[in-house]
């Protein structure tokens, strides 16, 4: 269960960067949010501009003409959405029309519907059903990986181990420790797959030319394995120093729901993309050069501590209010968030979300003080 959390917490991050970069919300928008709920759009109602979903089980049975941004521990959207779908969740089910892109994530990720747009996919398990179709490209990662059903054009997927089992309209490239593709399948185009062994795969399978690079066992294993495990107890130091330092500040800053964690991520893109422009500007002056020079010091120290308020956020989703100590909240946050790190496709979205979000939290709750006993949450 706890391996489940966490992954609905990676990919909730990965949630927030697209929110912040995508798009605003519309004059007519729809919001429906439970922290131990469930929340629902019913097949009934239709919502005329973006809808932002959070909850324990979230459900879309209705019509969204506009953009749909959820999060939950199951996420079930069975209507139709006209416009992108933006969800993360440790569950994940498109079965619905989604006349947009597709970027979601969760633990399992079940796609059987219509998606005219992309799709852009992490999770653990990954699979696609032969009701599946999509339109556009198609980039997937994934430990399990299983596609089925009718993919328009381009695929790049990288899986521990993938299966190809459905209609490629052109190119499919797949980096995998295993690749299996059924009989049945069919790639228009090219076949590239980079692996630790060749297949044999038909020749009716794939219509243009299919190229194996062997993937060589690196040397340096030992070493790569030991800079994980150096980051990782790394950033699990920074994050129980950060509590010690600023232990009640930490927690009212991180103690966030859904909707107001998109806003932190908002305002810390703002202010970490503004600070530089306003110290640049102050700098062209005397008196002013001083203040530049405290500006971008306190832009970088935001910068470095961001990932202690994210990861105290983190620690708080997977534990669930179930410890009262500070310092274990942030090191479970933080040994997650590190996990997060590491996971191709997505790693990079983590980190600038980490960013992002963990500057906004220091931003809208500076108002906060430290207080006595700090090490007490509950």
């Amino acid at each position: 269960m706890k391996k489940i959390f966490g992954l609905f917490v990676v990919v909730a991050l990965a949630l927030l960067v697209a929110v912040g970069v995508t798009s605003t919300a519309q004059a007519g928008a729809f919001y429906a949010g439970s922290e131990d709920g469930d929340a629902m759009l019913p097949a009934s109602k239709t919502v005329d501009g973006s809808a932002y979903m959070g909850g324990s089980r979230v459900v879309v049975e209705g019509t969204v003409n506009g953009d749909l941004y959820c999060t939950g521990e199951t996420i079930t959207i069975n209507g139709t959405i006209n416009g992108d779908v933006i969800c993360a969740g440790g569950s994940v089910t498109i079965g619905g029309t989604v006349n947009g892109d597709v970027r979601v994530g969760g633990a399992d990720v079940t796609l059987g519907g219509i998606v005219t747009g992309n799709a852009l996919v992490g999770g653990a398990n990954v699979t696609s059903k032969e009701s599946f179709t999509l339109e556009g490209d198609m980039t997937v990662g994934a430990d399990q990986l299983v596609l089925d059903g009718m993919f328009g054009r381009d695929v790049l997927a990288g899986a521990s181990t993938a299966t190809l089992d459905g209609t490629f309209g052109r190119n499919v490239s797949t980096y995998t420790e295993q690749l299996n593709v059924n009989d049945n399948a069919v790639v228009a185009g090219d076949l590239w797959y980079k692996s630790t062994s060749s297949i044999q795969i038909p020749e009716t399978v794939v219509a243009g030319e299919t190229t194996f690079q062997q993937a060589q066992a690196s040397d340096t294993t030992g070493m790569v394995v030991s800079g994980v495990i150096l980051s990782t107890l790394g950033l699990v130091f920074m994050a129980i120093v950060g509590v010690l330092v600023m232990p009640r500040f930490v927690h009212t800053a991180a103690m966030l729901s859904p909707r107001d964690t998109m806003l932190a991520f908002l305002i810390g893109m703002v202010t970490v993309i503004i600070t530089p422009i306003v110290a640049l500007v102050f700098a062209f002056t005397m008196v002013g050069l001083y203040v530049s020079i405290a500006l971008m010091v306190v832009w970088l120290l935001a910068l470095i501590v961001s990932v202690v308020f994210v990861s105290y956020y983190v620690g708080s989703l997977i534990l669930r209010k179930r410890a009262t100590n500070a310092v274990l909240v942030a090191a479970v946050g933080a040994f997650a968030l590190s996990i997060a790190m590491l996971i191709p496709f997505i790693n990079a979205l983590v980190v600038v979300v980490t960013v992002f979000t963990g500057v906004g939290m220091q931003v809208a709750h500076l108002k906060y003080q430290f207080s006595k006993d700090p090490y007490k949450i509950a």
